[in-house]
């Protein structure tokens, strides 16, 4: 017998006790409802207990999280390229998910955006004895690149579901930052080179005439990539 079906053995034990005690007719309904909130407790600490053994035992014996997807893109305009490998969410899940299964531990998310568009992401990890724990992390919806609105968000809550899920376990699969830009996605080269945002100040602060025209001037390539970077935007403003 493990330690849950223990438990459960025990809990059963004590219900009958107070089932027994509930037909004594010198038993009040305040004396019961004590009793009632004796089991409660009782359940509650053992099932924090067993949620704690399980993780533990979860942690002897972590998945190896592979690096299963592959990222690589030449630079373009002066930008950095890159190449690296890096696990993706649904590979994190089935190698995570396996091993707490096992230990009698399972994982969901719960998903909140407040009015100003705040996502809140939280994993709930739970003990199969109903103990349960969460971490929680948000972001606003992520507008890098050319997504619309509802890329943007499912974009930033992939990303968060990945990382609470990560710190939920204690795990973690050596992935490398890219700086805020959801892993499970190519991260975009800054195409702005030194020389580029020289001329485009110079003409900039001409006046926005002057910078219409120097950025019509530009290749499409750089245009179509620079259009939504706070470079541009500030140079547009400039007056």
């Amino acid at each position: 017998m493990n330690d849950n079906q223990l438990v459960v053995q025990e809990s059963g034990a004590l219900m009958a006790l107070i089932s027994k005690a509930a037909t004594d007719p010198s038993m009040d309904v305040a004396k019961l409802k004590e009793l009632l909130e004796v089991k409660e407790r009782w359940e509650a600490g053992e099932a924090r207990k067993a949620f704690v053994r399980a993780l533990a035992d979860f942690k002897q014996s972590p998945p190896k999280i592979a690096k299963n997807k592959h990222v690589g893109f030449a630079a373009r305009d002066g930008g950095a390229g890159a190449d690296y490998w890096h696990a993706t969410l649904d590979h994190v899940c089935d190698q995570i998910g396996e091993g707490l299964s096992r230990n009698g531990l399972s994982f969901r998310w719960e998903t909140k955006q407040d009015d100003k568009g705040m996502i809140a992401v939280s994993c709930v990890l739970q003990h199969v004895l109903g103990h349960s724990e969460r971490v929680t992390l948000q972001g606003m919806p992520d507008a890098s690149g050319k997504k619309n609105s509802i890329q943007q968000v499912g974009s930033t809550v992939t990303y968060l579901q990945r990382y609470t899920l990560l710190l939920a376990t204690g795990l973690a699969t050596g992935v490398q930052d890219t700086d805020g830009v959801p892993p499970d996605e190519e991260p975009r080269p800054d195409p702005w080179t030194d020389e580029l945002k020289k001329t485009a100040k110079e003409a900039a602060e001409k006046g926005r005439a002057s910078y219409a025209s120097w950025w019509k001037s530009q290749s499409r390539e750089f245009r179509e990539a620079a259009v939504e970077t706070s470079v541009h935007a500030d140079f547009k403003a400039m007056e």
